[in-house]
């Protein structure tokens, strides 16, 4: 199983010690890892074979073996290599979580489609737009109407301080029956003290995850993140090119968001999986990354912070490619964060995304999958405690139930801006949305004009006129 190279998936290396859930019979299967430094895929068979693929842009390696369960451990024997064993837990049926002997560890999803390929390209015309007189015309295949909101919890990190409550990290719109994949990774949990490096302080915790539709032929993916270190200036640069880590960052220059989905994102993790690629759209943004820098201002003189000052840069890149023979874009909209120091210059995303689909479908996809994104809503304790912890040694501990209320507020109105201005950055792309609410204080985000339903007992809204008088489902007043 060669745990040893789980160091070359880096971003992803996060130490874990639960007990196993599930029994070793769930064991079997195809098992997913992937960041924007790599991918790791484990495949687990029911005769006692496996086999280890570890893929980064320096090129693939498998390796192949046969496993056997003894308790809590996983004892692999690799062809040709000595026997290794793998301390395994299963907290949920479709997540594993391996920790070597090092205490270096990795979590893997369990991938159910591994072995299907892509949908062929619809030969249905894009719908979803409001056609002449306000009626919406005729949606293309797979396009969601039904939504439910999803929880990201944080189990094994931040509590709630007055009983101990696990916390949520954020809220968001997701379509009914579309799963997501991924969640929040704490890269120092369980970690050696003495291997603990800048960047695990920096931002110990990493929120990456997919909402992925059913077919897995459009997705909303957000990215992992990495932070940086322009070490060109530096009197020591030929001791770390391009690529290289230095101080827990990876060295490389300043990029803009377009050459970072250029020469980061796209290169690791579609590249070695798409033909074609070409940018075919690219737009700055600097209205958003003005309101991500104020938000950052603000948040540092909330937490106590002094002295520091950084830039940001936004905006979204559409690249096209084939994947599996089928034509498909995807935007992926970023914005970096400059801090400039002495000889240096750290960097990092301050949000990285991305939505994707079909080409000849992604007109329709794009407006109920930004509605989505525009939904999510950072909890305001998970994010203060996180800043905390995150400022602490520079600030002291600090009490944070008396600034719990302010911090949220001021974080749901920069939200809110900023939603605002990616509508007006993007408005060729989008219909204008709103939020609507139902009979019970649920809240759908809708596009302006259609009218919304809301059905209480399932949790669930749409905005497609078919349900109109159907059982269970109420139609929102002013729609």
């Amino acid at each position: 199983m060669r745990t040893r190279a789980i160091v070359a998936v880096a971003l992803l290396v996060v130490a874990f010690a639960g007990v196993a859930r599930a029994g070793p019979d769930r064991l079997p299967g195809t098992w997913l890892a992937r960041d924007a430094t790599g991918e790791v895929r484990l495949v687990l068979r029911g005769d006692g074979t496996y086999a280890w693929t570890v893929r980064t842009p320096r090129g693939t390696t498998t390796t192949e073996g046969t496993y056997r369960v003894e308790g809590s451990v996983i004892v692999a024997e690799p062809r040709g290599e000595a026997v290794e064993r793998v301390r395994w837990a299963m907290p949920a049926d479709d997540r594993l979580e391996l920790t070597d002997e090092d205490g270096k560890g990795l979590w893997l999803a369990r991938d159910a489609d591994a072995d299907r390929p892509a949908p062929p390209p619809s030969t249905t015309s894009p719908g979803g737009k409001l056609a002449p007189g306000g009626a919406p015309a005729a949606r293309a295949p797979g396009v969601p109407t039904v939504f439910r909101t999803w929880r990201l919890q944080d189990p094994q990190g931040l509590r709630d301080p007055r009983n101990g409550a696990v916390l949520d990290v954020l809220r968001m719109a997701v379509p009914s029956g579309w799963p997501v994949e991924g969640g929040i990774r704490w890269k120092i949990a369980g970690k050696d003290p003495r291997t603990i490096d800048r960047s695990d302080l920096a931002s110990p915790a990493v929120v990456a995850f997919r909402v992925v539709a059913p077919d897995r032929s459009a997705w909303i993916e957000v990215f992992p993140e990495e932070r940086y270190t322009d070490t060109s200036r530096m009197p020591a640069a030929p001791m770390f090119p391009p690529g290289s880590t230095y101080a827990g960052t990876t060295a490389w220059p300043p990029l803009d968001p377009r050459q970072y989905v250029e020469q980061r994102l796209f290169p690791t993790l579609r590249a070695p999986h798409v033909e074609g690629a070409r940018v075919v759209a690219a737009k700055a943004s600097p209205d958003l990354a003005r309101l991500y820098q104020d938000e950052a201002a603000r948040l540092n003189a909330f937490v106590g912070v002094t002295g520091v000052t950084s830039t940001v840069r936004a905006g979204a890149t559409t690249v096209e490619y084939r994947w599996n023979g089928v034509a498909y874009r995807e935007t992926f909209f970023v914005a970096l964060t400059y801090f400039d120091m002495p000889g240096t210059t750290m960097w990092w995303p301050r949000a990285a995304w991305s939505i994707a689909a079909p080409a000849d479908r992604y007109d329709a996809y794009l407006p109920p999958l930004l509605g989505c994104v525009f939904s999510i809503r950072f909890q305001g304790l998970w994010s203060l405690l996180y800043l905390r912890l995150v400022h602490e040694n520079a600030r002291g501990i600090a009490i944070v139930d008396d600034l719990v209320a302010k911090i949220d507020a001021d974080i749901a109105l920069s939200r809110a801006k900023t939603a605002a201005q990616i509508h007006a950055d993007f408005a060729p792309l989008l219909m204008p949305y709103r939020t609507v609410k139902g009979p019970n204080g649920e809240e759908a985000y809708a596009p302006s004009g259609s009218p919304v339903f809301f059905n209480a007992e399932r949790g669930e809204w749409s905005s497609d006129p078919g349900f109109d008088n159907q059982p269970g489902w109420t139609k929102a007043e002013g729609t």
